[in-house]
């Protein structure tokens, strides 16, 4: 019955609390409330319900537990504050890239064409044939920028500028001049340079006009050099050679006169070549480049009942065009 009273009261007294009433006037009214509620007469209105007895005492029951109460993500808003209205901020989506992003630009290799450049040299081997002739010896098939390096095995036949590559005839003799080029990759290369002329050649070392001892010359480049007088004026006939025993030509229509030497004014020569598509001789001795290759020119000359034959080797060394 006590059990019953308290949760009468916990029942009623919120009620009465609204009614604004005093402590004390809450007290007395409750008070009458609960005794007219537990009068005999309401208690004998009432049906008795019989409750199964049990073993354990119902006050040493444990209360029920508290229903769950959902608890919210949203943070607590005071309910005394103003309400925070529900705002929702819409930023742009970042763009979905969907190529692989980009990556620094690797430097550039060499050009596979460039690396595998042929590089070969505009001269292998070049004749001269008097003092001071000279010509340009650099690399062919080089692309971009290139270093060249000269060297000649003995100066005193040929000279090389290290400058320009120009190869000069200083001396009658045979000799090597070398080059080193350097354009992706490294190349070295060699020239045989023949100078082709006696010492005594007038046409390869002029005489000096100073002095007065020695006739002076008046015969022309391409005529037969007459030999010396002997002193008991015999016509004795000495040996007989050609003006040139070895040319290269480098471009077509180059020429040169190939002419005896040694051999008197009586003595007529006639001219034949072994390929007239490489070099071509006329009958006054006249060599003529035609087309690459190597060509043997044969002369040969009648002194008065002394034949000689004398040959000369012509190189035409040129790339040949379609």
């Amino acid at each position: 019955m006590k059990r019953i009273k308290t949760i009468a009261v916990s029942l009623l007294l919120p009620a009465l609390l609204m009614t604004g009433c005093s402590f004390e006037s809450i007290a007395e009214k409750g008070a009458g409330l609960l005794d007219k509620l537990f009068s005999e007469d309401n208690l004998a209105s009432i049906p008795s319900v019989s409750i199964p007895a049990t073993d354990t005492d119902p006050a040493s029951e444990p209360d029920p537990p508290a229903p769950a109460v959902p608890v919210s993500e949203e943070p607590d808003i005071a309910s005394d504050g103003p309400a925070v209205p529900d705002v929702s901020v819409q930023f742009p989506a970042e763009p979905v890239q969907t190529t692989a992003p980009s990556t620094p630009a690797a430097p550039p290799e060499p050009d596979a064409a460039a690396a595998a450049e042929t590089v070969t040299p505009s001269h292998t081997d070049v004749t001269f044939f008097s003092a001071g002739e000279s010509f340009r010896y650099l690399p062919k098939g080089v692309s971009g920028t290139y270093a060249c390096t000269y060297s000649v095995d003995d100066d005193k036949i040929a000279s090389v500028d290290s400058n320009t590559g120009t190869v000069k005839a200083v001396a009658p003799g045979t000799t090597k001049v070398k080059m080193h080029v350097e354009s992706n990759g490294q190349y070295d290369f060699e020239c045989i340079v023949r100078c082709n002329w006696k010492k005594d050649d007038k046409t390869a070392q002029p005489s000096d006009t100073n002095k007065t001892d020695k006739p002076a010359n008046t015969q022309k480049d391409d005529e037969p050099v007459l030999p010396p007088a002997s002193a008991n004026n015999s016509t004795a006939t000495p040996a007989v050679t050609a003006s040139h025993s070895d040319a290269t030509f480098f471009n077509p229509k180059e020429h040169f006169k190939l002419v005896p030497t040694g051999a008197g004014a009586g003595c007529p020569s006639t001219y034949s070549s072994s390929d007239s598509t490489v070099a071509a001789v006329g009958q006054d001795g006249t060599v003529t480049a035609v087309g690459p290759g190597t060509a043997t020119i044969t002369m040969t000359v009648d002194c008065g009942g002394s034949d000689y034959t004398l040959e000369c080797i012509v190189r035409c060394k040129w790339e040949k065009t379609e």
